[in-house]
């Protein structure tokens, strides 16, 4: 490069130089860009984490035999279960989720006598046994899911649960409350077919 044109270009290089407050205006706004890229991933990432461990929570509490009524992760069980439900649509569909329903709440009670074989002699090991007989006599004899639920809810509903330990109480609730049918079950149910 010649001289000349050098020198023009190192004024035209002097002349061009931002002032201060213009420098620190831009630095500013960078930062403040930078900052704000940082909190987008730092937040994406974080939801994506908790996404993933409430889906595995999920995943765990829907597919587990271990957990029972008096499991922490009960309710997240019975909530996914209740999403299965509404999401089948047709009767066909509805009726296998019920069934399948029902052989999980007869699992529950057998698990949960395997667990402790210390209720055998008391009432509410009993009331599991009459429970776990409805559930089995109505699977064998292949009745409406919406019966075998009915049927158990009532041998559940004919003992006396005041007398109970708090957290047998507890379970007892927990397993009627799956197995009383829901008023859009009976509703549905009534409907003619086409």
């Amino acid at each position: 490069m010649n001289l000349i044109t050098r020198y023009r270009l190192w004024t035209i290089s002097r002349r061009a130089a931002p002032d201060a407050k213009f420098l620190n205006m831009m630095d500013a706004r960078f930062l403040s860009k930078r900052a704000m890229s940082y909190a987008m991933r730092l937040s994406a990432s974080l939801a994506a984490l908790v996404l993933s461990l409430g889906l595995g929570t999920s995943a765990y509490a829907y597919s587990s035999d271990d957990i029972t009524p008096d499991h922490p992760l009960y309710p997240i069980r019975t909530a996914v279960e209740t999403v299965e439900e509404t999401v089948a649509v047709t009767p066909a569909l509805k009726q296998a989720v019920q069934t399948k329903m029902v052989q999980r709440r007869l699992r529950e009670v057998q698990v949960l006598e395997a667990k402790h074989p210390q209720l055998q002699d008391r009432p509410e090991g009993q009331l599991l046994k009459r429970v776990e007989g409805v559930l089995k006599d109505g699977l064998q004899n292949k009745e409406a899911p919406i019966e075998i639920k009915q049927k158990a809810a009532a041998a559940i509903n004919d003992t006396d649960l005041s007398r109970l330990r708090p957290l047998q109480r507890l379970r007892l609730e927990r397993i009627k409350s799956r197995l009383q049918p829901k008023e859009r079950d009976d509703a549905q149910d009534e409907l003619p077919k086409r």
